[in-house]
């Protein structure tokens, strides 16, 4: 029995060594992705977080507060807006994750004892971001309050109604903009269906091609006189109809069934689910005209989608990650496409900021056509 065992261990063993593919897999892989996902987490906290703010009183105290924000390492001043529209803009957009409003009446609010608040807005479709941000913001917020009331006692002399009330001098009003009710179901669900869609699709079309050849069908392909452009548009459309049923079913149980919002537009979502199939399907086939067997081209499908969803940037942010991850993650029609569902979905934006992630989905899905044309244009010929 034991040398049976031992027969069994030395041709898996021999099997695993003479395939380049699974040895990757088997050794090379588990050390290379637990490399990058220590990098992925190396600064443990999010720090620079993009804020923009709204200075409509331009006092000495509003300066104060701005300095205060900008000091923080927790947060980027990226700009300081000249209206609210400004403002808005850019916590929809993305480029400023927080945003401050100071009103008018500030400074003299606090100068005469009143109470008066700055509004805090934050962008609730992260919410790893949004916590961070609400919490550093509090941080900042006590140490104004300690600073603006040591001036309010000082200009009002030290007694205990002047201090309750030069405590009391300044608050901050906090709205969460996208999902106020800090849902992870809001937050999370969306970037599953995207990872599960991609991860099928992979799967899937992988093993189009490789599966002809080793069934000994891709001859009977050749002697029926089938075109090579014919044979390409007939798989993508059949994997193409398939895998949009899949998004249409996926999206509708999510939104009907589990209470993901839907605030935008359905037919741009539609869209980028179309151009992110295309794109799938164009990668799958690349792997699978290149790949000399099934077991290869699911092995590398799968070290391409696993690490995908971690550094796309939806749950643990891109600003933290390091540069060469930045740039990995930018290679990936996965990280573009959950930005424009994440904005379509969750924030309600139209076609005017969601264009250029579309843009890039249409790259990725035609830039894997003259390779995929080539390889099987040549073995076509070849037979």
């Amino acid at each position: 029995m034991i040398r049976r065992i031992w027969a069994v261990i030395r041709k898996e063993l021999l099997l695993i060594t003479r395939d380049k593919i699974m040895m990757i897999v088997a050794f090379v892989a588990p050390l290379v992705l637990t490399v990058l996902f220590g990098f992925l987490y190396i600064q443990h906290s999010v720090n620079g977080i993009p804020i923009i703010i709204l200075d409509q009183d331009q006092s000495e105290i509003s300066r104060m507060i701005v300095r205060a924000f900008k000091d923080s390492e927790k947060f980027q001043l990226i700009h300081t807006a000249d209206s609210f529209a400004e403002l808005e803009k850019a916590v929809a957009s993305e480029r400023a994750y927080m945003g401050v409003v100071i009103p008018p009446d500030v400074s003299s609010n606090v100068k005469q004892g009143r109470s008066s608040q700055v509004g805090i807005i934050l962008n609730g479709s992260n919410l790893l971001i949004m916590n961070t941000a609400a919490n550093a913001a509090n941080q900042v917020v006590q140490t104004l309050s300690g600073g603006i009331t040591i001036k309010i006692m000082q200009g009002f002399g030290i007694s205990e109604a002047k201090a309750y009330q030069a405590v009391t001098a300044l608050a901050f009003r906090t709205r969460v903009w996208y999902n106020p009710t800090t849902s992870y179901v809001t937050f999370m669900v969306l970037g599953l269906l995207g990872t599960v869609l991609q991860q099928v699709t992979f799967l899937g079309v992988a093993l189009s091609f490789v599966k002809e050849r080793e069934d000994q069908t891709w001859k009977h392909l050749i002697g029926s006189q089938l075109r090579w452009w014919e044979l390409i548009a007939g798989k993508f459309i059949v994997y193409f109809t398939i895998y949009t049923m899949n998004a249409l079913v996926m999206f509708t149980l999510a939104i009907h069934c589990f209470g993901m919002p839907m605030r935008g537009d359905a037919g741009l979502l539609l869209v980028a689910l179309l151009l992110f199939i295309a794109a799938m399907i164009g990668i799958g086939m690349v792997i699978s005209v290149l790949t000399p067997s099934a077991a290869q081209a699911l092995e590398i499908s799968m070290l391409i989608a696993v690490p995908s969803f971690l550094i796309s940037g939806y749950t643990w942010p891109a600003m933290s990650m390091p540069v060469l991850i930045q740039w990995l993650s930018k290679l990936l029609p996965l990280t573009h496409f959950l930005k424009v569902a994440r904005s379509v979905v969750l924030m309600g934006n139209g076609w005017e900021l969601v264009w250029p992630g579309l843009g890039v989905l249409v790259v990725f899905s035609l830039m894997t056509l003259p390779i995929v044309m080539t390889v099987v244009k040549y073995r076509m010929a070849k037979g």
